[in-house]
């Protein structure tokens, strides 16, 4: 995102010599505000998939990282699937459904090299939880979820623990996966979480940061039951689309 322009004003020992001094020569001594300080990534314009619809191309591997920001439709099994991966150096967004309504949404941050990101990391059902990496140095979020997903058992989810990221879940269904990958950063706030939606919960600026998806839990047997992270009118917002209340949705931003 492009910083935005200190304001600037005369400072007021701009009098005598100063004065003179300054018209001489055309300065004005500037103040930046105390949130001159913006986030250090570009985030890009939203991509979206859905059943029925081609890939969604969302650009080059090795300036970009991107994460999953919305996830929604009826996952009955392990033919659904939503994900955000590398396919020949570009990310895509895809997924694979045998219903109508499954989608997903997801954006992009613009880093200096493909070294600023991890490795796809993947945790199926079953399995023990997958460690990611030192919390100290990085920031982790979901790139791909599977699985039937029927009710409070199930769930997907990137957290700390112990000072280390770790990508778990639980399922007392079938199928149910997930996969996380990282950004380099120190900069990332908690974790917030929405319970019992339909609802929206604000989380910040969308010029102070980007917002990723780390959790969904409950059931998506529908069209109408989502779980994402949602920029209305320049506010970053925590949303849970559901109308029996049943899907929880977690996340994070980024500096």
């Amino acid at each position: 995102m492009t910083p935005s322009i200190p304001v600037c004003r005369r400072h007021p020992l701009q009098i005598g010599l100063l004065a003179v001094f300054f018209a001489a020569f055309g300065a004005v001594l500037c103040t930046a505000p105390a949130t001159a300080e913006k986030m250090r990534y570009q985030v890009s314009d939203e991509f979206t998939w859905y059943h029925g619809t081609p890939e969604a191309t969302m650009g080059p591997a090795d300036h970009r990282v991107c994460f999953l920001t919305r996830i929604q439709g009826h996952f009955h099994g392990e033919t659904e699937a939503v994900h955000a991966r590398v396919v020949d150096g570009q990310w895509v967004l895809s997924g694979r459904s045998g219903h109508g309504g499954v989608g997903a949404h997801a954006r992009c941050l613009t880093v200096a090299n493909a070294e600023m990101y991890t490795d796809a990391h993947h945790w199926h059902q079953g399995e023990e939880p997958v460690d990611l990496g030192s919390a100290a140095d990085r920031a982790c979020f979901l790139t791909h979820v599977q699985g039937r997903f029927e009710g409070g058992g199930e769930q997907v989810h990137v957290t700390i623990q112990d000072g280390r990221w770790v990508l778990e879940g639980a399922s007392q269904q079938s199928g149910v996966g997930a996969s996380a990958r990282c950004v380099l950063t120190d900069r990332y706030g908690d974790e917030m979480e929405l319970r019992a939606g339909p609802g929206m919960q604000k989380m910040r600026r969308k010029t102070e940061g980007a917002c990723f998806l780390t959790g969904i839990q409950g059931r998506l047997d529908g069209p109408e039951d989502a779980a994402g992270v949602r920029d209305t009118q320049g506010m970053w917002h925590l949303q849970s689309q559901d109308p029996d209340g049943l899907v929880i949705a977690r996340a994070r931003c980024i500096d």
